[in-house]
Formats: C-alpha cells, structure tokens, sequence
C-alpha cells in the first residue's frame, strides 16, 4: 500500500512540495478500483524518538473525493517498512 494524501491537503501545505507526474501508472485499491491520482511528491520524514535517519518517500496526491476530504492522508507500507528495517535496538523502551 502507498502512502497518500489528497489534493486538498496538498495545496494547503506551505511551502508546497514539487508535485512529479506520473505517466502511464495504474493504481488500483484493496477493492479493486482504480485511484485517481494527480501525481507524487518526495517527503522526508524521521520518526521521533526512533531514529535521526531521515528516510525520502514517495506520496501520491489523489483526487479529492468523500473519502478523501474526511481521511486526507493514509500511511501506506512504504513508509511503515523503514519502521521494521530498523534493528530493534534502535528502538528505545517505551
């Protein structure tokens, strides 16, 4: 699963990220519908109290829809394996 956040939640972030395109890329729900999307931007995200390592991650901006506008982002796995690369050592005690 990819990470993605919506077309309005991207334009409300200052200073706005590139946005990249990407042609001929189909991308396809966990129901099988298809996602449209506007393009990606590259983020650069820590986890704090984890790690300093900085980690560049590609989001899909997608089309506002209903669902989009209540959830205008979503975790995907691409950013969750950094988490379990990590040795858990890494990780401090809660």
């Amino acid at each position: 699963m990819v990470t993605t956040i919506s077309q309005s939640f991207y334009e409300s972030v200052q200073p706005k990220p590139t946005l990249h395109s990407i042609e001929e890329l189909s991308v396809t729900g966990a129901n099988g519908i298809e996602i449209p999307y506007i393009g990606y931007i590259k983020v650069s995200i820590t986890f704090a109290d984890i790690t300093e390592q900085i980690f560049h991650v590609p989001f899909l901006v997608v089309s506002d829809t209903d669902f989009y506008l209540a959830v205008p982002m979503i975790v995907g796995t691409n950013v969750l394996h950094f988490l379990q690369a990590l040795e858990c050592e890494d990780i401090p005690p809660a």
